[in-house]
C-alpha cells in the first residue's frame, strides 16, 4: 500500500476525462507491443495506467511504475509515446485491456488533466480479434470514413439482400478509444446503399446518391458537419440519379462522382442499361453539382477510382454497355481510364486491359501501382466472383496479371498495410445473382507475388461489409452480410 497510494489518490481525483490529454493506443499484436501515444500540455508530468479491469485502473500500478516510459515528462510539444511489450502466448489472444493516462504539476503534485479510458484487445500478427462494440443498426453496403476529431462515420446500408437493400438513413459512429458505437444524432436527408462518402477539405464529409428503401435511386446528396453531427442536404442535386458510383476529392476541393447505374435489381436489364458514362463534379462552395466529362471508355458502374501518386484518378472495371452493330450490348469490362484533374481530360490509352472485373477493390501500392483484385467477371448475366488480380503501371498506361487469390471474392475491403503488402477481408462468394458470404481472409505480398491466408477468420462471415483503416494501424471491418444475406451488428479488427 505504501508504494502505490501517491498512484491511488491522484487517479481517484482524475475523476471524469478532460480535454486537455488526449490517448491512443496502437499494435496489440502477440509477441509484439503496444504503444501508447498522449498529447497533452507541454513539459508536464505524465502516468499512464494499465489493467485489466476498467473499474481498478491502478490494479496493475507496479507495471506504471516499473515499466520505462510509463512515468515521465510530455516533451516541449506535449507530446510523448511510451511502450509496453507483450508476450507472444496463444492464450492471450483476445484479452483485454484498458489503459487510461493523467498528468500532473509540481511538486507540490497537483492533478492537471486525464485522458479517457482506452480499450485495446490483444491478437496475433495478421489475425483477426473481435471489437466489443455492436452498430446500433445492422448494415450491408453502408460506407465508412474517418472524421478529423478521431471518430470514424459508418452511413447508410441496411437490411434486406446484398441486391435489394432495405436502407436506412441513420449513421453510427465508432469510438476508436473506447471500442464503441453510438447512434449519431444526425439523419440524411434520403436512405442510402451502394452510396459514397468522401472527405472535404474542411473535415466535412459528402454522402452521395445511392438506392432507397423503396428499391429507387438517389439525386440527392447530404454533407455531414462532425462538429454538430448533423447532415444537411445540399444545395443542389444531382442531374443523374446514380448508385454503384465513385466520388473522389480533387486538389481544389471539389469532388468527382463518375458513373453509376439509376436502377437496381431486380429489374435486371434496367439495372444494367442504366448504367452511365457521365460525371458531376461538387463544389462545397455553392454546394451544387455541375456536368463532368463523360468517362472515356464508355459507361460503367460498380467500377473502382484510385487516386494515384501524381494526383491522376485511375478509374478501373465495371458493369458498362458496348456497342455491337448498333445494338447495346452489357458486359463486366477490364478497360480503364486516367482523369488528369490539372488538364481536366481523360488522358490514358491503354495498350493492354485488364481482365473483367466489377465489384472488385483497388490499393494504391507503395511502388505507385495500383493492385485490382477480385470482383464479378463474365458472363454478365450471372456475374460469378473472381479471385484474379491485376496490376496497374503507371507511366506505361499497362494492366498486366498478377497471382490469384486463393479463393474468390467480391464487394469486400481491401487495404494495403504498414509493411507494404495488402490485406483482402472477406466478400461475396458465389456470383452476385446467387450470393454467398466467406470468414476468410488473405494477404498479398508485391515482392513476392504470392497472397498467403491468415492466420484465422473474421469472427463472421461478411459479404458487401466495408472497412476503414484506424490510425492505431488496426484495420476495422463492420457490418456485411452472411451466408444467408442477414445483415451483422457486429465488428472485426484485422491486427497487423
Amino acid at each position: 500500500m505504501t508504494k502505490t497510494w501517491w498512484l491511488c489518490a491522484l487517479l481517484l481525483m482524475a475523476g471524469p476525462a478532460m480535454a486537455g490529454l488526449d490517448i491512443e493506443l496502437k499494435g496489440g499484436a502477440l509477441g509484439g507491443s503496444i504503444v501508447v501515444d498522449l498529447v497533452g500540455d507541454p513539459n508536464e508530468t505524465y502516468l499512464i495506467f494499465v489493467s485489466d479491469d476498467p473499474n481498478n485502473l491502478i490494479k496493475w500500478s507496479d507495471i506504471t511504475i516499473n515499466t520505462p516510459g510509463f512515468i515521465g515528462k510530455l516533451n516541449a510539444q506535449g507530446e510523448r509515446s511510451a511502450t509496453l511489450p507483450l508476450p507472444g502466448a496463444k492464450v492471450l489472444d483476445g484479452f483485454q485491456l484498458w489503459f487510461q493516462a493523467i498528468t500532473v504539476t509540481g511538486p507540490p503534485y497537483v492533478l492537471d488533466d486525464s485522458s479517457p479510458v482506452c480499450t485495446i484487445r490483444l491478437g496475433e500478427k495478421n489475425g483477426i480479434v473481435a471489437s466489443t462494440g455492436s452498430l446500433t443498426t445492422s448494415r450491408t453496403n453502408a460506407s465508412a470514413l474517418n472524421l478529423n476529431n478521431g471518430l470514424v462515420l459508418i452511413t447508410g446500408g441496411g437490411g434486406g439482400t446484398i441486391f435489394t437493400p432495405t436502407p436506412v438513413a441513420s449513421a453510427d459512429l465508432y469510438d476508436p478509444c473506447a471500442d464503441s458505437f453510438s447512434a449519431s444524432t444526425g439523419t440524411m436527408s434520403n436512405e442510402r446503399a451502394f452510396h459514397t462518402a468522401t472527405e472535404l477539405q474542411d473535415g466535412t464529409v459528402l454522402v452521395v446518391g445511392g438506392a432507397d428503401a423503396v428499391l429507387g435511386i438517389n439525386t440527392s446528396a447530404d454533407v455531414y458537419d462532425p462538429n454538430t453531427d448533423q447532415f444537411a442536404v445540399t444545395s443542389g442535386a444531382m442531374a443523374r440519379a446514380r448508385m454503384g458510383h465513385t466520388a473522389t476529392l480533387l486538389d481544389d476541393g471539389r469532388v468527382l462522382v463518375t458513373g453509376g447505374t439509376n436502377s437496381l435489381l431486380p429489374d435486371y436489364l434496367a439495372f444494367l442499361f442504366g448504367n452511365t458514362s457521365t460525371t458531376e463534379i461538387y463544389d462545397p462552395n455553392t454546394g451544387t453539382f455541375s456536368a463532368g466529362l463523360n468517362i472515356d471508355r464508355g459507361p460503367k458502374s460498380f467500377h473502382a477510382a484510385t487516386r494515384l501518386q501524381d494526383g491522376k484518378i485511375l478509374l478501373t472495371g465495371g458493369y458498362t454497355i458496348v456497342d455491337v452493330s448498333g445494338f447495346g450490348v452489357a458486359e463486366i469490362t477490364g478497360t480503364a481510364a486516367v482523369f488528369d484533374q490539372l488538364t481536366n481530360t481523360f488522358v490514358a490509352n491503354f495498350s493492354r486491359n485488364g481482365q473483367a472485373r466489377s465489384g472488385h477493390s483497388a490499393v494504391l501500392l507503395d511502388s505507385g501501382q495500383v493492385l485490382l483484385a477480385g470482383g464479378a467477371r463474365q458472363p454478365v448475366e450471372t456475374s460469378p466472383t473472381t479471385n484474379s488480380a491485376d496490376l496497374y503501371l503507371p507511366g506505361t498506361d499497362l494492366i498486366t496479371g498478377v497471382a490469384n487469390m486463393n479463393r474468390s471474392r467480391g464487394l469486400f475491403p481491401m487495404f494495403k498495410l504498414a509493411n507494404g503488402k495488402v490485406v483482402a477481408l472477406g466478400g461475396v462468394i458465389g456470383d452476385f445473382l446467387n450470393v454467398g458470404a466467406t470468414a476468410r481472409c488473405e494477404i498479398y505480398n508485391p515482392l513476392t507475388d504470392i497472397w498467403t491466408d491468415t492466420s484465422d477468420l473474421l469472427t463472421v462471415p461478411r459479404a458487401a461489409a466495408c472497412g476503414v483503416a484506424l490510425s492505431s494501424g488496426r484495420i476495422l471491418v463492420l457490418g456485411g452480410s452472411d451466408p444467408s444475406e442477414i445483415p451483422q451488428l457486429s465488428a472485426d479488427f484485422f491486427v497487423q
